[in-house]
């Protein structure tokens, strides 16, 4: 072990020296801890006094001299656990300063790949609400078909009923809360829609695979109006 580790402890990098050398010497003088650490020893007056103000190092007067002790590690380690178990009591309340409006201004993300798919999946199961997706809808199926299935199983048990609007000749997999209507080929898209809660995943089928994941209440609305105009229109078969 090196004195650098105990600099992931909020130890700088010579209070790291001095409290490894004092665990390993103890009762040592600050003449002493300067040999050790080779860190000056009138600094090492000053980096002692604050490990003593952190509570991690001792003091005792032997025969007129000012000797040092480092303190169990434990101690650090439940101050450590008494800082953590704070922050968990203060986190609902400064949560509250990153939580957003539902009439936020847009906000746009891009995913990349599989795991972006992967993620939009998880995100329309979380949000727990019906959908709707037109496109090349095929495509989602062919890409990422293990977790499709699985997906669909999902849907059944949190009753989410997913509305797809395919190609005429277009067959995907269907799950037991799936609805689907046919356009002409000649609307065919060559991305993939899906409209869910107020967010609206469009998937472009490049190398590597995009996503772009709008939230916006107003412009998300739109393109449902746009989607259910295409529903009416759209065949059963």
């Amino acid at each position: 072990m090196e004195a650098e580790f105990f600099e992931k402890f909020g130890l700088d990098e010579k209070e790291a020296k001095v409290y490894f050398s004092l665990i390993k010497h103890k009762n040592s003088s600050a003449t002493q801890i300067s040999q050790f650490t080779g860190v000056d020893r009138t600094l090492c007056y000053t980096v002692v006094e604050r490990l003593l103000s952190k509570g991690i190092v001792s003091f005792s007067v032997i025969e007129g001299v000012k000797k040092f002790n480092a303190l169990n590690p434990e101690v650090m380690l439940q101050k450590l656990k008494e800082k953590t178990e704070a922050l968990e009591e203060k986190l609902p309340e400064l949560k509250k300063f990153f939580e957003t409006p539902e009439e936020e201004k847009t906000k746009v993300e891009v995913l990349s790949g599989k795991n972006g798919m992967k993620a939009i999946l998880g995100d329309i199961l979380k949000e727990g609400k019906d959908y709707y997706a037109y496109g090349y809808v095929k495509k989602w199926e062919l890409t990422i078909p293990i977790k499709l299935e699985k997906y669909l199983k999902e849907l059944e048990r949190k009753k989410i009923t997913e509305h797809l609007l395919l190609s005429k000749g277009e067959k995907v997999l269907e799950g037991k809360t799936s609805i689907v209507k046919y356009l002409p080929k000649k609307m065919a898209y060559p991305a993939t829609t899906i409209i869910y809660g107020n967010k609206m995943a469009i998937t472009i089928w490049t190398e590597p695979i995009t996503t772009i994941l709008i939230k916006d209440k107003n412009v998300v609305s739109s393109h449902k109006q746009h989607f259910e105009f295409m529903w009416e229109k759209a065949s059963k078969k």
